[in-house]
């Protein structure tokens, strides 16, 4: 079943498609890494906006009982307090990173930005595809070195902007995943440090990388 694209499923997502159509074959959301054939990274850690339309769409698709949409909530336990229901649901925070996910979970998101994208482009006749996976420690480290502002690690997950103009919040914000199995804690000057991932907490989240796919 093909998914409901233009029914308001992937706002954010048809968002990034107008504001990035003009600067050619780049994927969805991300901005070229220099010195790199081919890879686009994330502007910003993935956000709880973000994550409500990925659950929006398997919930329609599948029900919210079933294996898939139950899967993919994040550890409320990481994500709430004692007063407020759960932060990521909340319009407030919208713009905060998604944290209290699973590796696999954000895998399973990039594999949905892919064929969602490639929805889009399909239904714009364009004759190309994007292709998202978790970012990898060595395009993060990539990244980071192209990241003109580098900041001190939170201890509280501050709001970003999915339209910023660069790559932002490489270790200065939420600790990110890798495809590496790894999360970034931190950094030692210009090189990143990296820990095997344990287990979701209340500052990891993540951000994709991209290729153009011809």
């Amino acid at each position: 079943m093909k998914m409901k694209v233009f029914s308001g499923l992937f706002l954010t997502l048809t968002l990034m498609m107008l504001t990035t159509i003009t600067r050619g074959q780049t994927p969805f959301g991300t901005l070229k890494v220099k010195n790199a054939d081919n890879v686009y990274i994330d502007r910003t850690e993935i956000t709880n906006l973000d994550w409500l339309e990925y659950l929006y769409y398997l919930q329609r698709e599948y029900g919210e009982n079933s294996p898939q949409y139950l899967a993919a909530l994040p550890d409320t336990t990481q994500t709430s307090s004692s007063n407020k229901p759960s932060l990521y649901r909340l319009p407030a925070y919208h713009s905060h990173p998604i944290v209290g996910i699973t590796c696999k979970q954000a895998a399973d998101y990039a594999q949905w930005r892919t064929k969602a994208a490639n929805i889009i482009l399909e239904q714009s006749g364009k004759k190309y595809r994007f292709e998202y996976q978790l970012a990898t420690e060595e395009v993060l480290q990539q990244a980071f070195l192209q990241q003109k502002d580098k900041s001190i690690p939170a201890q509280e997950l501050k709001a970003v902007s999915r339209s910023a103009k660069k790559i932002v919040n490489i270790e200065g914000n939420a600790k990110e995943i890798t495809a590496n199995g790894t999360v970034v804690t931190g950094a030692d000057n210009d090189k990143l440090a990296f820990e095997t991932y344990r287990q979701p907490d209340s500052l990891t989240s993540f951000r994709c990388m991209a290729k153009t796919v011809r």
